[in-house]
């Protein structure tokens, strides 16, 4: 199956298009999709704002530069974690054919230019619909990942998500976690500073 095929299965019945990343993974053609994704946010932002030629050529170039290295960043170091987690909780498959799969995950982003060319003349309300359309967009991206980690590892539909959801826990606790003990250090510090001043003797 091309990748074109895998494409046209991907938005029309993902589980037939993730089943053919099993038999070829066609990680080029994932990388250009990743591409377009970044592309079209970004174009999408710029036309959304309407702003002025030069600072469109200027958020045109540095934001898809930007935006580029976030998405691959997430590509590539979520693919990593989330195969951990599928072996870890028994799933069997192998990371190119997720690393593949999780790229073609960014095809509804390509959308986003398109709908907002579509919204262009909707007034004050432009905004709310493309805050809208982001969530849906959203919620596609994370069916296809559960989708993905489902076929790919052989696991329950409740294992995918658990293995989609836990990095993301985690990382929550985590960043808990360092807040607290910056507050409890910074407490400490301010309490210290405090004793040492004279009229607090």
């Amino acid at each position: 199956m091309s990748g074109l095929e895998i494409t046209y299965y991907m938005f029309a019945k993902p589980k037939i298009g993730i089943r053919a990343f099993q038999e070829r993974q066609p990680v080029g053609f994932a990388f250009l999709i990743v591409l377009l994704a970044a592309i079209s946010t970004n174009v999408a932002g710029v036309l959304l704002t309407s702003m002025n030629l030069n600072t469109a050529k200027i958020i045109l170039s540095f934001g898809l530069v930007s935006r580029l290295i976030f998405i691959m960043g997430i590509w590539i170091i979520g693919t990593a974690i989330i195969h951990l987690f599928a072996e870890w909780l028994d799933g069997e498959g192998k990371v190119t054919t997720l690393f593949t799969a999780l790229g073609f995950c960014f095809l509804p982003a390509i959308l986003s230019t398109p709908f907002v060319l579509l919204i262009q003349n909707s007034g004050s309300i432009k905004l709310l619909l493309y805050l809208l359309f982001n969530l849906i967009i959203l919620f596609w991206m994370v069916e296809l990942q559960i989708i993905s980690v489902k076929e790919i590892y052989h696991v329950s539909s409740f294992r995918a998500v658990m293995v989609l959801s836990t990095p993301a826990v985690l990382c929550v606790i985590a960043i808990i976690s360092l807040l607290v003990i910056a507050f409890l250090m910074a407490f400490s510090f301010t309490s210290s500073l405090f004793k040492s001043l004279p009229f607090f003797r």
